[in-house]
């Protein structure tokens, strides 16, 4: 049985989908990297008037500056799909759309609940309409709890090492339920891509962030 049968098995009935996430609440965002940088905020008008994100195909791969890399493994017939870390071996993550809904870093396996909310409804939401919901999952025994949002801030014609691509501005926030610890990340999403093509992150005390499309490969 693969990977991604066994997690539709353990999943079934639970509505899951999540990933690196944030909270629509106050605190500072990071500032835009000067270097390398979008182009100047342009409405991609060749972007539908809602948020589409593309299906993706065994073998899909992107490389980014950081050198962080993914190719698609696997690709269930509801769509979920799971990506290897091109330069990590052994680490992987399942994702439905935008969501991480499970993942094998270097020594930490987590398998990611939704209490409350359901992240796919960012699909259907509207410029700024923030979509929120609390998840879940085990950390070496330890239950992390984090109130998630995600808004679509716009659209936007960025031009990165790989091209130049439509995307989507999507912005997600967490918060731990637990304790002070809170992340951000702006996605500069391409369906031409599958994938983002920018993304801008912050992690709890960690710098500021960010990684840009090198190269891609998709069906």
């Amino acid at each position: 049985m693969t990977i991604l049968k066994t997690i539709g098995l353990l999943i079934a009935g639970i509505p899951l989908l999540g990933g690196c996430q944030a909270l629509e609440t106050a605190f500072a965002e990071p500032a835009k990297a000067a270097t390398p940088g979008p182009a100047p905020m342009v409405t991609a008008a060749a972007l539908p008037a809602t948020l589409t994100i593309s299906s993706v195909s065994v073998e899909d791969e992107w490389s980014y500056s950081d050198g962080y890399a993914l190719r698609v493994a696997e690709v269930r017939p509801d769509g979920v799909a799971k990506y290897d870390r091109l330069d990590a071996e052994g680490q992987w993550f399942v994702r439905r759309a935008l969501f991480i809904e499970e993942s094998q870093s270097r020594k930490i396996h987590r398998a990611v609940v939704y209490r409350t909310g359901n992240p796919m409804d960012l699909l259907s939401a509207k410029i700024n309409q923030p979509i929120t919901y609390i998840r879940e999952y085990m950390r070496d025994r330890e239950l992390i709890r984090h109130r998630t949002s995600w808004v679509i801030e716009g659209k936007e014609k960025i031009t990165v090492p790989a091209g130049t691509f439509d995307a989507w501005v999507l912005v997600m926030r967490t918060q731990s339920l637990d304790s002070n610890w809170r992340g951000f990340e702006r996605w500069y999403y391409s369906p031409a891509v599958k994938n983002y093509v920018r993304l801008e992150y912050k992690y709890g005390e960690g710098a500021h962030g960010s990684r840009v499309l090198m190269t891609y490969k998709v069906k």
